[in-house]
């Protein structure tokens, strides 16, 4: 399952040189980092992260992992930070070129009032034709549109009650990552070994819930300003939810690569729920004809698996969410 961890010599080991970038220490206090370092060892090329915290049982908790310093946000080079505007723009030139290779030079393709959309008249006599012409404008748009979302790993999608733009695609961000992030994993699996699926979620959420939060703005506005894809959240030991959400949706598909789990969207926030056996309290989403469970990565506050702060519960129960499979 996991793949072998990179053998060091001794000779590496005693040229090592090793730096102290960063440590956090702190009381133990619920939703707090206890401990945190992150030593870097160039000569290994890899950055040691070593944890402790407190779960939502009170028990004192550790965890140390290496990454490879392979510049973790060069997957994610062209995950752009762009409105639907500039979207808009971006596709003036290849779909006016579209239209000249079709020998639809009268085609005047041009941004709508406010840049909001891509407007196309023909410029021909003949209505029917100008319909259809429209029509293959817009195919091709839509084509051209995706290609971009697809290599920037952004997606469109609805926020209830109509708040509609682009965003960071949560779900393949997440499944891109599971390789940066299987020595977590790994580390979690050696922890854990033998524990219920439902005890790996909790003691996870836990971790990722210790790590401080970093607000992010509107991420219909911002169209993800401010996200980390996983391997960065984790070197820069902050995140918002957005963030918190993939990271931990990546190191559990490492663990548990067959679990249902899904991002759950609401106005301003995001979370996740995932098919772990229920207790009878558990605030729970309905998914395919399965009963998941939601889990609140966020923080700073440990809230236990099936359970939520109040605003959230409140969207959840009213149905007021999206609904995104990993």
């Amino acid at each position: 399952m996991w793949r072998q961890a990179r053998k060091v010599s001794l000779t590496h080991l005693l040229l090592s040189i090793s730096v102290l970038t960063a440590i956090l220490t702190s009381p133990v206090t619920h939703g707090q980092q206890a401990s945190f370092l992150q030593t870097h060892h160039t000569e290994r090329a890899e950055t040691q992260f070593d944890y402790q915290w407190l779960d939502s049982n009170g028990e004192l908790r550790t965890l140390s992992f290496s990454l490879p310093e392979d510049h973790p946000d060069d997957l994610f080079a062209k995950l752009k930070k762009f409105s639907a505007s500039r979207m808009n723009r971006s596709l003036l030139r290849p779909l006016t070129h579209f239209a000249r290779q079709q020998g639809w030079y009268q085609m005047e393709v041009r941004l709508s009032p406010f840049q909001k959309s891509i407007v196309y008249h023909p410029h021909i006599a003949n209505s029917s034709l100008s319909l259809d012409r429209i029509a293959k404008m817009r195919a091709e748009e839509q084509k051209q549109r995706q290609a971009v979302l697809s290599e920037s790993f952004l997606t469109t999608f609805t926020i209830p009650p109509n708040q509609i733009g682009l965003a960071p695609d949560h779900s393949r961000i997440a499944a891109a990552s599971m390789a940066q992030v299987e020595p977590v994993s790994r580390a979690f699996y050696n922890s854990l070994s033998g524990s219920s699926a439902r005890d790996y979620v909790r003691v996870i959420a836990s971790f990722i819930q210790a790590i401080p939060y970093n607000e992010l703005t509107n991420r219909l506005d911002s169209n993800g300003q401010g996200f980390l894809p996983p391997a960065q959240l984790l070197l820069e030991n902050k995140g918002d939810c957005d963030s918190k959400v993939t990271l931990m949706a990546a190191i559990l598909k490492n663990l548990m690569p067959n679990m249902t789990m899904v991002v759950v969207y609401m106005p301003n926030h995001a979370l996740l729920a995932i098919a772990v056996n229920a207790l009878e309290d558990d605030i729970t989403i309905e998914y395919n004809g399965m009963k998941l469970v939601v889990v609140e990565p966020t923080g700073p506050s440990q809230l236990n698996i099936g359970k939520l702060a109040s605003s959230s519960t409140l969207h959840v129960l009213s149905g007021n969410i999206t609904v995104k499979p990993i």
